[in-house]
């Protein structure tokens, strides 16, 4: 019995052994690119105190500036349909990669907590020499929200799609990290079988959204672009580490603080949202004086991909009602 047991413990860690070489080898083999030689040709480099960061213009900078901040695991180019709606309604669209993810430098350092994200969100926009409203997705919105509660002075108003803000995280989040994702190595397991796997990148937008009929292949190929770049499942789990516990340092969280904030806001939601949960959106409604709020039926966690023309249509109506019409 004894030596039955040892035998099985003994295969189950050939078999693990096994599968751990197997996803090394499959990130090995696919992040193989530098960043230089993979620039997307319409970006542009951007030097801040904090580190140089990727964003992709679109429009004329004569225009008024639109921040765009994406979500988890996303980068710029996701933000491409809207960018270009914006550019022929004379916005002048700034999509921001925030580190790690896109063609963003990574942190020296490791940490992208949000106080962290939100010091080298406003680096950019001083070393942008523009004062933009913010339009942030998802996990994005919790960074941006960040920003512009520290650094008001520097934004013209805030858009929030979606929010993943996490209220009230840092009384009832853990304070440390599960025991399993302790390991940086498990973490990359976990992120190369998943948020950086070529193969599962549909199926991981489609459990975002309502209608799982929704192709979303094109939205796939976009994702996919800075994946190849060397270093990138190792960067993302570094992040994982702050999307799994929750800031304790953050005023974003804190419903009393957003309650003094008074930068025009608007919030755009979708009613069938499960990450980020409709009641979310109501009570940053209720909490920041003066927003305004537009529910899409029948959507769910990512608005812009889909019910593509009333997002727009919600966007642009929030952007003229925060600059004042005059667009």
């Amino acid at each position: 019995m004894k030596k039955l047991v040892l035998y099985t413990l003994y295969s189950l860690a050939l078999i693990l052994f096994v599968v751990c070489l197997a996803i090394w080898v499959s990130v090995k083999l696919r992040e193989t690119e530098q960043l230089a030689d993979i620039l997307p040709e319409n970006g542009m480099r951007v030097e801040t105190e904090q580190l140089t960061v990727h964003v992709t213009p679109t429009g004329q900078d004569t225009d008024p500036p639109i921040l765009l901040i994406h979500g988890t695991g996303s980068w710029g180019g996701y933000w491409q349909e809207t960018a270009d709606i914006l550019a022929a309604n004379k916005y002048y669209a700034l999509a921001l990669d925030v580190p790690p993810f896109g063609y963003t430098d990574r942190a020296p350092d490791r940490d992208y907590g949000r106080v962290k994200q939100a010091e080298r969100i406003n680096a950019a926009v001083d070393a942008l020499q523009t004062k933009p409203i913010v339009v942030a997705h998802s996990f994005g919105a919790s960074v941006a929200l960040e920003s512009v509660m520290r650094a008001p002075e520097k934004f013209a108003g805030l858009v929030i799609v979606s929010g993943a803000v996490g209220l009230g995280a840092h009384e009832t989040g853990p304070d440390t990290l599960p025991l399993p994702a302790r390991s940086k190595y498990i973490r990359r397991a976990g992120v190369a079988l998943t948020s950086t796997n070529g193969l599962m990148t549909e199926n991981l937008i489609k459990s975002f959204i309502y209608d799982k009929s929704l192709d979303v292949s094109k939205y796939a190929s976009v994702l996919q672009q800075p994946m190849n770049r060397e270093g990138t499942t190792a960067a993302h789990a570094d992040w994982l580490v702050d999307l799994l516990v929750p800031p304790k340092d953050a005023i974003s969280t804190r419903e009393d603080e957003i309650a003094k904030f008074t930068l025009p806001t608007a919030l755009i939601w979708g009613d069938k949202d499960e990450v980020s949960p409709l009641d979310v959106g109501k009570t940053l409604n209720t909490l920041i004086k003066g927003s305004t709020i537009a529910v899409m039926p029948n959507i769910g966690h990512i608005p812009q991909i889909e019910d593509s023309d009333l997002f727009h249509k919600h966007l642009l109506t929030a952007l003229a009602q925060i600059s004042g019409g005059a667009n």
